[in-house]
């Protein structure tokens, strides 16, 4: 099981964390770019931030494109009141 924590923003860092993992698998296995982490986890699950990284990878997002995500949206996913941004779905 790979769990993440929240942390706003901050979920970056575990983004950084994975990164090492995903691309040792890619050498390992000679796989290239193909490698997804969903691949080698039964559960990814995450609180928060946490939850929407974990989303991605189980969609078979990379540690590169959740980044790319997480750049992209910086602290917007939630308003002062806490609730979702609707600007925030992933299609």
């Amino acid at each position: 099981m790979l769990a993440m924590d929240g942390g706003g923003i901050r979920g970056v860092i575990s983004l950084q964390v994975l990164r090492s993992p995903e691309s040792q698998l890619r050498e390992r296995f000679a796989a290239g770019p193909d490698v997804r982490l969903r691949q080698y986890f039964d559960y990814i699950a995450g609180k928060s931030t946490g939850a929407i990284l974990a989303a991605g990878l189980w969609r078979g997002m990379s540690v590169d494109d959740l980044e790319a995500f997480c750049v992209a949206f910086g602290e917007d996913p939630f308003d002062p009141q806490g609730s979702a941004s609707p600007a925030m779905v992933v299609e």
